[in-house]
């Protein structure tokens, strides 16, 4: 994390209308830290979740001058005779969340790498990073898009703005597809379909995206993969969707949006998972998933309908 002092009218100038109220004497006070609470001091931006059913006794504990909190704190004699700020907002930990990305992440300043292979025909918006021997084929690259190092990326993609690619991603190859003669012996099925990825896509490291079979496979905005994932050829993936650490989506599967599939899940080919879903850690689907349902197992089945996806 980057040191440095942070005022808080700054901070309350940033959130702007996120901002609910403010409550507290804050003109002369500044952070230089977001930690996790065994290390909370007086310099850290501390914050209670708003489902916490102890957040009064928690912000009257903390050690933190300034605490994001959501409109159930008081502003109480407690908090007031230690000079404490409190900086309502809806949701504590979306604002910090935003604090911490716009004040205390170091920002990478794009470059090419001289090491780096593109194909002269790609076509590579403004304040693209590619890293250390990545190659980049005849393909479509998105504004403010930054490429790992050792990326692959094949020809016909199409990539949109402010996505993130992490060390050795692969984007656009063939899938594991056969098809058998006549004698019984597989034979390659051809791969004829592209791959487009829409706007703030994160992709982690070693993860594997392939390009369609005789369709397109589809990545929706702001889908995030963990590392080690694989999704296969012509599956489409709905916007906000999270697939963490080891998902495998095998061929011609759908995913709605703003559902979430945990770690080491497989998911059969050609299976539809609904909308806001809750897929369980290691579950393997062999079966349609409706929308708004959580799921576990193996086989997996319906546990219970969800009820918050926020913040999962």
């Amino acid at each position: 994390m980057m040191k440095k002092s942070i005022s808080v009218i700054q901070i309350i100038k940033f959130l702007g209308e996120d901002i609910v109220s403010v409550q507290g004497d804050y003109e002369h006070l500044s952070i230089d830290n977001i930690v996790d609470i065994s290390r909370v001091n007086e310099k850290s931006l501390d914050w209670v979740s708003r489902s916490n059913p102890n957040k009064q006794t928690i912000v009257e504990a903390s050690k933190a001058k300034v605490v994001l909190v959501d409109e159930d704190v008081i502003f109480s004699e407690a908090i007031r005779e230690n000079h404490k700020v409190l900086i309502v907002v809806k949701d504590p930990k979306t604002a910090l969340a935003k604090v911490g990305n716009k004040f205390f992440v170091e920002h990478i300043t794009h470059h090419i790498h001289p090491t780096a292979i593109i194909d002269s025909n790609a076509k590579i918006g403004k304040n693209v990073n590619i890293g250390p021997y990545s190659i980049i084929g005849n393909c479509i690259i998105g504004d403010n898009t930054f490429i790992d190092s050792y990326v692959k990326i094949f020809d016909g993609v199409q990539i949109g703005e402010s996505c993130v690619f992490r060390h050795g991603c692969i984007i656009g190859g063939e899938s594991v597809a056969y098809q058998k003669d006549d004698d019984g012996n597989r034979f390659h099925f051809p791969q004829l379909g592209g791959l487009i990825i829409g706007h703030h896509v994160e992709v982690g490291i070693y993860s594997q995206i392939d390009k369609g079979a005789l369709s397109d496979t589809v990545v929706g905005d702001y889908v995030k993969l963990g590392s080690q994932c694989h999704i296969s050829h012509n599956d489409k993936i709905a916007n906000n969707v999270v697939l963490t650490g080891g998902v495998i989506l095998a061929g011609s599967v759908s995913v709605g949006e703003n559902t979430w599939i945990s770690t080491r899940v497989i998911a059969n080919p050609g299976h539809s998972i609904g909308k806001d879903c809750f897929l369980s850690t290691a579950s393997v689907i062999n079966k349609d998933v409706p929308d708004g349902e959580v799921w576990a197992g193996n086989p997996a089945k319906k546990i219970c309908k969800t009820i918050v996806m926020n913040g999962v």
